[in-house]
């Protein structure tokens, strides 16, 4: 089968869809993707090696990113940075994005596209072609059994009810400049969720079903399936000499990366994450997002690093402080390691409480409101609690007998049959 996939945003995004497009050409499918990516990161070697078909769309954003982050970073509404962030990184691109996808979808059998890449739902339409979507957070996919994320859980009337209400907020801030696509081409949006986000026949959700169940009356449209590991072989990756020495000359240290989410504060994040470490005094590794700390460079106990394949080092640490992205949960779990979260976003905060449900984390930080002194406690508690450590290796146990990207192919080929014969 030819298939096109396309993705839109961050690392953490864009990495799972690779190793998606891996797995499906493992499977004797021929795979091709259009990446877009708001760090303005060229993906073609990684791709290379993987065996994908690949083109960067735009070749350039040409975005002051970090500009557009300290911006967004400063307002507490999540629904406030989502907008804006859209409008500074996606709905510039739009018409490049879109006619990625009629390509994609005239020389492919069926497609599939991050939720966010809603082009290639619309191009799809079009082309009467199998559509699939997916997504990383259980947390934003409807169900009448339980409510969004963070609020109460008061029954079933609720759940609908509160739906309902996101549905609408949704569409109050979104829909205008969805539609305009929809519009153009054609066809009628009713709402951003799910008729926009969402594929109408199959969405898959590459999380762990460690940390989310599966409602009922999500069918067989939604479906759990695991998450989808990057494999190893896939990247050359060497370890520093300074960074291997650290490790050897002491404790395990504690990892500490904000991911992409430091971009909305830089400066504030590393100032924040110093002080903390400083004031428990514990070893550790920070991901640096400042020129004031280069990375591969050590300040007394604290060695400072730059981006890296978690699975290389998490396994050298005796804990994770991170911001709750899907990715970053699951390779913490995966690695047997405790976490602290510390969340930017909603999103963040209900990773962070999923951790805290199996027992392997407190409750998540809010980024607005951590201390140097607050983190530095909650850090303290994750290092000195046994039976924390304990459920964080039964759950890196089961995790591993996981394969979000063996299930998905199977699940993708099936529904793909599905499809044809309809």
């Amino acid at each position: 089968m030819r298939i096109g996939m396309q993705v839109w945003g961050s690392d953490g995004d864009i990495r799972p869809m690779l190793a998606l497009g891996k797995g499906l050409i493992t499977s004797g499918h021929e795979v091709s993707i259009v990446v877009t990516s708001v760090d303005d990161k060229d993906y073609s070697d990684l791709c290379h090696a993987l065996g994908l078909n690949y083109l960067r769309v735009p070749p350039r954003l040409g975005v002051d990113i970090e500009n557009l982050m300290a911006k967004t970073g400063s307002s507490d509404n999540n629904l406030v940075m989502l907008k804006a962030l859209l409008n500074g990184l996606f709905f510039p691109f739009l018409n490049e994005m879109y006619k990625a996808a009629t390509d994609l979808c005239s020389e492919s059998e069926s497609v599939i596209g991050h939720f966010s890449t809603y082009p290639l739902k619309v191009a799809a339409l079009k082309a009467r072609l199998p559509h699939a979507t997916i997504t990383y957070w259980p947390g934003m996919v409807p169900s009448t059994q339980r409510v969004p994320e963070g609020l109460p859980d008061v029954g079933p009337w609720f759940a609908r009810l509160s739906w309902k209400f996101v549905q609408i907020i949704l569409d109050l801030l979104l829909k205008r400049r969805f539609k305009e696509l929809y519009q153009r081409e054609g066809l009628v949006l009713r709402h951003i969720i799910p008729d926009a986000w969402y594929s109408d026949t199959l969405n898959l959700i590459a999380a762990s079903p460690m940390f989310w169940h599966t409602p009922s009356d999500w069918g067989t449209k939604n479906r759990i399936c695991g998450f989808f590991n990057m494999p190893e072989k896939a990247e050359s990756w060497k370890m520093p000499s300074s960074m291997e020495a650290f490790l050897k000359t002491g404790s395990p240290p504690v990892y500490i990366t904000l991911g992409s989410s430091q971009k909305l504060d830089p400066e504030g994040s590393m100032d924040l994450l110093v002080a903390a470490c400083r004031y428990l005094g514990c070893r550790a590794m920070i991901q640096t997002a400042s020129s004031r700390f280069s990375a591969d460079t050590q300040e007394g106990d604290i060695y400072f690093t730059g981006p890296l394949p978690h699975n290389r080092v998490f396994q050298r640490c005796a804990a994770v402080v991170h911001h709750g992205g899907a990715g970053t949960t699951q390779s913490a779990t995966r690695a047997g390691l405790p976490s602290v979260v510390i969340a930017f976003a909603d999103e963040q905060v209900s990773w962070g409480n999923a951790l805290r449900r199996i027992g392997v984390a407190d409750k998540p930080l809010r980024y607005k409101k951590a201390t140097p002194q607050k983190l530095a406690m909650a850090v303290r508690n994750v290092l000195h609690t046994p039976a924390m450590t304990t459920q964080a290796a039964n759950a890196a146990a089961a995790l591993r007998e996981e394969d979000g990207v063996k299930k998905a192919v199977e699940i993708i080929e099936n529904w793909y049959k599905a499809e044809k014969n309809t």
